[in-house]
């Protein structure tokens, strides 16, 4: 997300930003009793949850780990007056993220074996549209393993490696999957024990495995996620820094997908998430470059895995955010647009197209205000533009924000899931995923931020949602 905002965020952290909140465009107003003029004040006329927050200084001049947070959940920049609601719910999340705990695993149960097993359930029939959730992914997400297997056909697994990999395992020419495990078992046994946990706890559901090969989205310095400890193989450092320049560290990251495709056995494959992101905030630099070079060779060592479903391998994919590749395209920006899908495409095969879309999303380059009538009737078909043929098109992610400032619409969520569904039945998707089963909840001394994309509401209440039976409705 930093090409959309690097010169804006830029502009804003010479400036001290001052804002009082009380209009929030619905007539609602809030009154902010014993505040100076630095203090805002977020309060949802849906659900009365008041937020009192300090500006008297930068809101990006915050703790790295806001930045962090502000970066996984793809929040929007700030474009327009700072009196909109909008700003106060990224405020929030950013105040919340400086009190967060360093990025680690997320805890999941212990795994009692780790034997691989295939699920061969009849939800992988071939032309079943398969429906499912993330429910594992960086640490601000809450695994509920048990709810997503009785409520899924396909369970996504995002991220597994969370950021760190030991990487001196995998450094030189491929060698097995008993072998690697062997190794693992030795040297990095907690790090195994997360992966034997989550393939576990996925069965008998099938797998779509994506998973980010980058530190921080390539936003810093350094590319590739770090060992265990901290450090990198001298072999991968150019200049100091870890690179996909670096052969050597191509080359281990095409093990390491390798290795994962054969441990987690899945159905789909993505390396690189929302892979476009990283081209706009490197301006399709060398280090973009070097990392669709690394598509390649990932692209070529994960198709030696092949099954009797797919003799000639999984299908290989990086997903895209198709929020902003289609506005590209439409207002002339081409090299940000479908051009940037090809040019990967000229690096190694896009087997599928994958799409994360966020529609109505103020995190994810949406528009609060819209309503699912109003989504272009062309808007997933025409991703078929992009290589002008029939390949398969799938939604790796997805979500429909139910509360803002503006009130809470459960049914507008439940109508666009009724329209994802037909869509993908049109266009013979292989799955759709919903990347929040539950919504999450993030917690601090200054307040709570819940984000409403879940199917079923926040714990304590986990009530379900009318779109859960839309989903539901397509189980076998």
């Amino acid at each position: 997300m930093e090409p959309f905002w690097k010169e804006s965020l830029n502009r804003r952290a010479a400036q001290p930003r001052r804002c009082r909140w009380k209009n929030y465009g619905d007539g609602h107003q809030q009154a902010a009793p014993n505040a100076d003029e630095s203090d805002s004040f977020l309060n949802c006329p849906a659900c009365g949850h008041t937020v009192r927050m300090a500006l008297d200084r930068s809101p990006w001049d915050m703790d790295p780990r806001a930045a962090e947070l502000l970066e996984k959940l793809q929040l929007m920049p700030l474009q327009r007056r700072c009196n909109r609601p909008a700003v106060a719910f990224l405020v929030v999340a950013l105040t919340l993220a400086s009190c967060a705990k360093d990025p680690g695993p997320t805890e999941v149960p212990v795994a009692a074996d780790c034997d691989p097993r295939v699920a061969t359930v009849t939800s992988t029939a071939p032309g079943r549209l398969l429906v499912g959730y993330t429910p594992y992914g960086p640490n601000w997400v809450t695994p509920d393993f048990t709810f997503v297997r009785q409520h899924s056909s396909v369970i996504s697994l995002h991220t597994v490696v969370n950021s760190k990999v030991p990487w001196d395992i995998f450094l030189g020419d491929y060698k097995s999957l008993a072998t690697y495990d062997a190794d693992l078992k030795r040297d990095a046994p907690a790090w195994r024990n997360t992966l034997c946990a989550l393939r576990s706890q996925s069965y008998p559901r099938p797998i779509y495995l994506s998973e980010e090969f980058l530190l921080d989205r390539g936003k810093g310095p350094h590319m590739l996620p770090p060992r265990l400890d901290g450090t990198y193989p001298a072999e991968f450092l150019i200049g100091g820094f870890s690179t996909y320049r670096s052969p050597a560290a191509r080359k281990a990251a095409a093990n390491l997908a390798r290795y994962l495709v054969e441990f987690f056995q899945p159905i789909a494959f993505s390396p690189f998430i929302e892979f476009d992101l990283t081209g706009r905030g490197r301006q399709l630099d060398q280090e973009w470059v070097g990392m669709t070079d690394a598509y390649h060779d990932i692209y070529i060592e994960a198709k030696k895995w092949k099954t009797s479903l797919n003799p000639d391998g999984i299908p290989i994919f990086p997903t895209f955010m198709w929020n902003l590749v289609q506005s590209a395209e439409k207002a002339g920006e081409l090299r940000f647009g479908y051009n940037l899908i090809r040019s990967v495409a000229a690096k190694a095969p896009i087997d599928w197209i994958g799409l994360s879309i966020y529609p109505n999303s103020e995190f994810n380059f949406g528009n609060i205000l819209l309503k699912p009538a109003q989504i272009d009737a062309k808007y997933l078909e025409d991703a078929r533009r992009v290589f002008n043929d029939q390949r398969p098109i799938t939604i790796s992610e997805t979500g429909w924000q139910v509360c803002s400032a503006n009130g809470c619409f459960e049914s507008d969520q439940t109508t666009y899931v009724q329209w994802l569904v037909s869509e993908g039945r049109r266009l013979s998707m292989p799955f759709l995923v919903n990347f929040f089963e539950t919504d999450p909840i993030f917690t601090g001394p200054t307040g709570s931020l819940t984000l409403t994309f879940g199917f079923r509401t926040a714990a304590p209440e986990l009530r379900h949602r009318p779109a859960l039976n839309v989903f539901d409705a397509q189980l076998p």
